[in-house]
């Protein structure tokens, strides 16, 4: 419970093929951006024990030698450290690789929001080590390139109750709510 991280397991798994199973793995690999060298080593310790393998950039110079790595796509961009360098240097990556994804590690209150939105990036997050959000956005950005499109469904003509609502996740499944008694109404 101290150290869930490092010590905690929901499970315990013993693979009889280890070798076999490693060799088939690809490793989640990332380039994070921070000019803070203290929240640069910390950020890459943390998500070392997630099990990602964590590039390192200072600077665009540093960053541009990485980018043609076509198995590293997805940028941890550190804003507190770069502040207002931070948008350019993603306008640049974006020139250089457009299909790259782009994470922007925030504090609260920045003032570069809307530039960081306007480059199109994957998702801003405020403070995303402190409540382990970086856990879930990593995932999702990940899950990401896999993602396939849902099947469009054709709406029905329009009645003034709703007896069920549908939704699709990222992933494709379809989750169904059902309502009776007009609870909801066009």
């Amino acid at each position: 419970w101290e150290a869930p991280l490092t010590e905690g397991w929901l499970a315990r798994v013993l693979p009889s093929q280890l070798e076999q199973d490693v060799e088939k793995c690809q490793p989640r690999r990332v380039m994070l951006v921070n000019r803070d060298a203290a929240s640069a080593r910390s950020q890459t310790d943390y998500l070392g024990q997630l099990g990602y393998s964590v590039h390192v950039a200072a600077t665009w110079d540093e960053l541009a030698p990485l980018v043609p790595d076509r198995t590293c796509n997805l940028l941890l961009l550190d804003d507190t450290s770069l502040g207002e360098e931070g948008p350019e240097l993603l306008r640049q990556l974006h020139r250089a690789a457009p299909s790259t994804n782009a994470i922007v590690l925030a504090s609260a209150g920045s003032r570069h929001e809307a530039a960081y939105r306007h480059e199109g990036i994957f998702y801003y997050a405020v403070a995303p080590f402190a409540d382990c959000e970086i856990v879930e956005v990593l995932e999702a950005a990940f899950r990401a390139g896999r993602r396939s499109a849902a099947p469009v469904r054709t709406p029905r003509a329009p009645s003034s109750l709703v007896s069920s609502v549908f939704a699709t996740s990222r992933s494709g499944r379809q989750v169904g709510l059902l309502l009776s008694g007009g609870v909801l109404s066009r």
